[in-house]
């Protein structure tokens, strides 16, 4: 059915920019980012609009909260595609068609900041659309963004940094790291421990899945 849907996808808008077929995220440049703020022909070559049809979204992370980029895959082809996409979606995939959205649990531990903000509440301020393009450039799409609950830092002292909650083997947050994603910065990373700071801090797991940040 996977094949199905990306079929019907990229016959809506165009041939996709990245796709990986093991988290089923796929995304292509964004219909209003490229021809209606833009004026182009074609798209923009950005590949700002995201979808996971494993979870059923889909979201631009440039305009989605100026032009309501963002919802449902079945929202996404009704305004983007035409009658004879939208019938085959909805013949494919009928149980899809009302939005589901993947459950996030809230997790705290003690001694994390007060601006702790997760990703996923999207806001207009520079801070959130810099965190999306930081974490956009290392290849970590809103499905990893929903499932980790990654976060960002508005103000104080972890502003200009992204929140990487790390989990034990029951699922619990043990500590927390984060990284900068100001390029003029001299500390790219700290690491905090239930019990305080570690020095250097190059890896952190998600899952069994190591992320490198550099």
């Amino acid at each position: 059915m996977s094949e199905l849907v990306v079929e019907i996808l990229e016959n809506c808008l165009g041939n996709s920019k990245k796709h990986n077929s093991n988290t089923c995220q796929i995304s292509f440049d964004c219909p209003v980012c490229s021809h209606e703020i833009k004026g182009l022909d074609k798209g923009d070559g950005k590949g700002n609009l995201e979808v996971n049809y494993n979870f059923n979204v889909f979201k631009c992370w440039a305009c989605s909260e100026t032009h309501d980029t963002h919802g449902t895959i079945y929202k996404l082809i009704k305004n983007y595609g035409n009658s004879d996409l939208l019938k085959k979606y909805k013949l494919i995939t009928p149980d899809l068609i009302q939005y589901h959205k993947p459950e996030v649990e809230n997790k705290t531990i003690d001694g994390l900041p007060d601006e702790f903000t997760p990703l996923t509440i999207e806001r207009g301020e520079k801070g959130y659309k810099s965190a999306i393009s930081y974490l956009k450039k290392r290849n970590i799409g809103l499905d990893i963004i929903v499932k980790y609950n990654i976060c960002y830092c508005p103000f104080n002292d972890y502003v200009g940094r992204v929140i990487f909650p790390s989990y034990d083997k029951y699922k619990d947050v043990n500590y927390y790291s984060d990284r900068s994603y100001d390029k003029y910065t001299k500390l790219k990373y700290k690491r905090f421990h239930l019990t305080g700071l570690v020095k250097k801090p190059t890896k952190f797991y998600f899952g069994k899945l190591p992320i490198l940040f550099y």
